[in-house]
């Protein structure tokens, strides 16, 4: 990661899973790692992602289902609210999350190359989205630790 990456934190992120918390403050991917295994709760399977900003911003998902990326968009999230991006319990240990402003600009990103469209879109492959009419965005990849279900919550940067 180059320093320009992490010269302007945006948000914090932080995931909670069934048994484990990560966060730390975005700046193109998660900035820091922390196990808290006495946080036993149980997620309802599939992926939530919740706004804990005060700004609403429309938020973009991948995830490989049958040896095949597939990433779908947009869920329009309000300041204090959660979408359930998938109900089905996650099949792979990564997915990828993409988010951004009314105005398209990008909130939430990493460093994986996938497909996105400025409209609704429900894309398979992550390959070639230029030649196949598509935009090519860089998603951040989320450790959900093979949990079947996983929430997501973007924060604002602290002051």
């Amino acid at each position: 990661m180059t320093a320009a990456a992490i010269q302007q934190p945006r948000f914090r992120l932080r995931p909670c899973a069934g048994s484990w918390l990560v966060a730390g403050l975005l700046a193109g991917a998660i900035g820091g790692l922390a196990a808290d295994r006495s946080a036993a709760q149980t997620e309802p399977a599939g992926f939530r992602l919740c706004n804990e900003t005060l700004d609403v911003f429309s938020a973009a998902f991948g995830q490989s289902r049958d040896d095949l990326f597939e990433t779908k968009g947009w869920w329009v999230i309000g300041p204090g609210q959660c979408a359930q991006l998938t109900d089905q319990p996650l099949q792979a240990r990564f997915v990828y999350v993409l988010a951004t402003d009314p105005f398209g600009k990008v909130l939430v990103e990493g460093a994986t190359p996938m497909c996105a469209a400025p409209q609704q879109f429900d894309i398979r492959g992550e390959s070639d989205c230029l030649a196949r009419g598509y935009l090519e965005a860089r998603y951040l990849e989320v450790d959900t630790k093979e949990e079947r279900g996983f929430t997501l919550s973007v924060y604002p940067d602290a002051p």
